[in-house]
């Protein structure tokens, strides 16, 4: 699992290269890109297809461990509400028809933990000279959430959710998660 936020960014445009085609992997897929997939599934996390979404926002499966990573804005107000639908996303699924944190762990029974990264993205457009433009971006994770499967299976779901409304949603949250780590959020 890779621990270390710094390297995140790092890692991710590394692997850009391979989650960037689920089409062109999908006969020789890894058994760690299917497992990704289907976290993504069963969490709905990404609303968009996979084809058409930013590479650096996959489930990347090693080993024992699975993380999400995300973009979201995390300046000013969005902060908080980011963190609480870090929080939400990750237990509960995206969507209503989302299965949760439960069961991804009831179908991997070799994962451990499960970890949302959410990424902040700063874009600079300059001209290029040429009539047109070129776009720049920085990455840099600001939110990381970690649950083990000790802890997610312990947990009643449904006290949870109700707790975890408005103001209260991220202490509630922060009450039951094994690790956490925020970076200028």
């Amino acid at each position: 699992m890779l621990r270390a936020p710094a390297t995140l960014a790092l890692s991710a445009l590394l692997l850009s290269a391979v989650l960037v085609a689920p089409a062109a992997l999908a006969a020789g897929d890894s058994r760690e890109v299917r497992v990704g997939r289907e976290i993504a599934q069963l969490l709905d996390f990404f609303v968009v297809k996979p084809d058409k979404r930013d590479p650096l926002e996959a489930v990347v499966v090693d080993r024992v461990a699975a993380e999400i990573w995300f973009l979201h804005p995390m300046a000013g107000d969005e902060a908080g509400r980011a963190r609480c639908e870090a929080y939400q996303w990750l237990f509960f699924g995206r969507l209503s028809r989302s299965k949760g944190l439960r069961a991804v762990f009831e179908a991997f029974d070799f994962l451990e933990e499960v970890k949302v990264v959410y990424f902040d993205v700063k874009t600079r457009i300059e001209p290029d000279g040429r009539r047109g433009y070129r776009q720049f971006r920085k990455t840099s994770p600001r939110l990381e959430v970690t649950v083990t499967r000790e802890t997610a299976m312990n947990l009643n779901y449904e006290v949870l959710k109700a707790r975890m409304q408005g103001p209260r949603c991220v202490r509630e949250a922060e009450r039951v998660i094994d690790k956490k780590w925020y970076r200028g959020t």
